[in-house]
């Protein structure tokens, strides 16, 4: 089952085309959480977990845009911390391009984390998490350009953009996020966490002829909290918002039922709502599966109302896969979803 499971990801890994557009964010958060806050490096009941996500979004001008993530996390120094904390190193790679729309953005993150038990018993704990990320941008002038093209460059944080005078340009630059969350459990039944984060701290910013680059610095905060319905059955709720230039300009809550056909298999439905300044309303209905090691989940972006130039769906799959129990009893599952 091993070697099957590492050749399943190695052809989901095959199939992924890493194109992608830039600023959109996946609607599986959950299954992200190391783009929204580096304090969940190592946030799970395993030793190392590998995992992918390809979102392929539809514009209403006809645009393809594809964003792909794949990530590798794993637990350090086990025989040297205490069983009840935990420390933790993580890397992602980013690839965001846009069918005609001169996009090729692409970005490495290097992730470490610590989580410090509060509690002898480890149900409470404080985790800290620092991120360097490593970033090039590049904008392709198209042969013709449109006014929707500026608008879309427009959320990539390309400002005073010149059609005549702009010229192909790439930049690279090192930025930092931080991020903080505390988890804890209700009781027996219940757990839960919360957490904040601070991204694009440094706020890179680039005057090319043509044009100018102005990444803005976004500040996360979510909420995840999970219930045990018995030993194989979870219900699991979370909410996620995000606040830049001055204003809220994403929101998503989601509420997924995970049920157990037996104990190392289960399917997961459920659904997130989503809001957006920059494309609009959507409800994503989500559908997983989960066999042995192996999580696979499903969703697609449904438009509730959309705005000028935006989106009008979304499909999005993700993988991920968990190798080696790191530790046994009940501190294993002091993890919640999110």
């Amino acid at each position: 089952m091993k070697y099957f499971s590492i050749v399943l990801i190695g052809s989901f890994l095959v199939l992924i085309d890493f194109r992608a557009y830039g600023q959109i964010n996946f609607s599986q958060y959950s299954n992200n959480s190391l783009l929204i806050n580096p304090s969940y490096t190592g946030h799970f009941n395993n030793d190392i977990r590998i995992g992918g996500s390809f979102r392929n979004q539809r514009g209403a001008q006809g645009q393809i845009f594809n964003k792909s993530t794949f990530g590798v996390e794993a637990k350090l120094f086990k025989q040297k911390i205490d069983n009840v904390d935990c420390f933790a190193v993580g890397i992602n790679a980013v690839k965001d391009y846009g069918d005609n729309s001169g996009i090729d953005n692409t970005s490495l993150l290097l992730s470490t984390a610590f989580k410090k038990s509060l509690s002898e018993d480890g149900l409470q704990f404080l985790s800290a998490g620092f991120q360097l990320s490593y970033s090039s941008f590049k904008l392709i002038k198209p042969n013709n350009v449109f006014e929707d093209q500026i608008l879309t460059w427009g959320n990539f944080g390309y400002s005073n953009i010149d059609p005549f005078a702009l010229n192909n340009f790439q930049v690279n630059y090192f930025d930092f996020n931080v991020g903080l969350a505390y988890h804890g459990f209700i009781d027996s039944k219940n757990k839960f966490s919360v957490g904040g984060s601070i991204l694009n701290i440094t706020k890179p910013k680039k005057v090319f002829q043509g044009g100018e680059l102005n990444i803005q610095q976004q500040i996360w905060g979510h909420l995840g909290w999970e219930k045990e319905i018995n030993d194989i059955d979870r219900l699991n709720a979370s909410v996620l918002m995000g606040y830049q230039s001055k204003q809220v300009n994403n929101f998503m809550s989601g509420l997924i039922y995970n049920k157990g056909i037996k104990k190392k298999t289960s399917i997961s439905l459920g659904a997130i709502y989503k809001n957006t300044n920059q494309f609009g309303v959507f409800l994503v209905p989500q559908i997983g599966l989960k066999f042995k090691d192996i999580d696979l989940v499903l969703s697609n972006d449904i438009s509730v109302s959309q705005k000028r130039s935006s989106q009008r769906d979304a499909f999005e799959i993700s993988m991920r896969y968990f190798l080696a129990r790191s530790r046994e009893g009940f501190l294993e599952k002091k993890f919640t979803n999110f």
